[in-house]
């Protein structure tokens, strides 16, 4: 799907990348950034099937309209009960006007889905959970 992209290459090795271990497109940024703390929180999941590392303007990769262009999210989960589970990081544009268009968009994406779709824009913290328990709440709340 990703053949000829960037891969990561890394001491971790994630148990339910769609493509498999040694697959995984590389991530933005530190291996210790949010990009990869939040692929170890969606890959630590037990309600994820598996997960796929979203490549941005990638002709295959799953993306949703904008006012003027198109947004890539970070990673996209196959849940265990059938839903999707669309996530992109966004602690360091949690407050930008892009962010807010990306949450309005996302929100009406899940509306939408009757329930087959969640939408996550993840923080490093909010409210005192970490990425992986908004992932956790936004699972079991939908």
């Amino acid at each position: 799907m990703y053949q000829g992209q960037m891969r990561y290459h890394g001491h971790w090795k994630p148990g339910k990348h769609f493509l498999g271990p040694d697959r995984v497109p590389a991530f933005d940024g530190a291996d210790d950034g949010e990009v990869f703390q939040g692929a170890q929180a969606v890959d630590s999941i037990q309600d994820v099937e598996y997960w796929l590392r979203n490549v941005a303007r990638h002709p295959k990769s799953f993306w949703l309209p904008t006012a003027t262009d198109k947004f890539y999210t970070d990673f996209v989960a196959l849940l265990k009960d059938g839903r999707l589970l669309v996530v992109d990081k966004g602690a360091h544009i949690a407050e930008g006007s892009d962010t807010a268009e990306k949450r309005t968009i996302g929100a009406l994406w899940e509306r939408e889905s009757d329930g087959k779709c969640l939408f996550l824009v993840a923080e490093r913290e909010v409210d005192g959970l970490d990425m992986r328990g908004q992932l956790l709440g936004k699972i079991r709340l939908g």
